[in-house]
């Protein structure tokens, strides 16, 4: 599985790292996609609230995430449960992490282990550690 960061979530990264913008980032929401989106936080898919679809809100704090000294990056400590939905939710392929519930900016996104059909009534469950994020050095 893969991961990145959007230019907006490092920008705010390095804008926090370095006091530059009072930025306070208290909660995600995670969301499934279909489609991979680009660094600028666009082009993704997700299925449509018609089907049940809402994005799962997400602390930020030691409940949620703890530090991989091994891989040498954050990811989520414990499994995470997606509500199920109504309506078929086809074609899921990644994970995304956005700063509001609804529209607002999206911070990160991976690549699922495989593509999903996700069938009504059947919630869906990322496994410890399947969330992973890391600043890369640029050597």
């Amino acid at each position: 599985m893969f991961y990145i960061n959007t230019k907006y979530f490092n920008k705010l990264i390095n804008e926090k790292t370095f006091n530059i913008a009072p930025y306070e980032l208290n909660e995600m929401y995670l969301g499934l996609g279909s489609s991979l989106p680009t660094l600028e936080g666009t082009n993704y898919t997700e299925p449509s609230g018609s089907l049940g679809y809402t994005r799962t809100k997400m602390p930020i704090d030691d409940t949620i995430f703890e530090y991989n000294d091994t891989e040498d990056c954050v990811e989520n400590k414990n499994k995470i449960v997606i509500p199920s939905g109504i309506g078929l939710w086809e074609n899921i392929a990644y994970w995304m992490l956005f700063d509001k519930e609804t529209n607002g900016n999206l911070l990160a996104y991976g690549e699922l282990d495989k593509t999903y059909t996700i069938i009504p009534d059947v919630i869906f469950i990322l496994l410890k550690g399947n969330l992973k994020f890391k600043i890369e050095s640029i050597v």
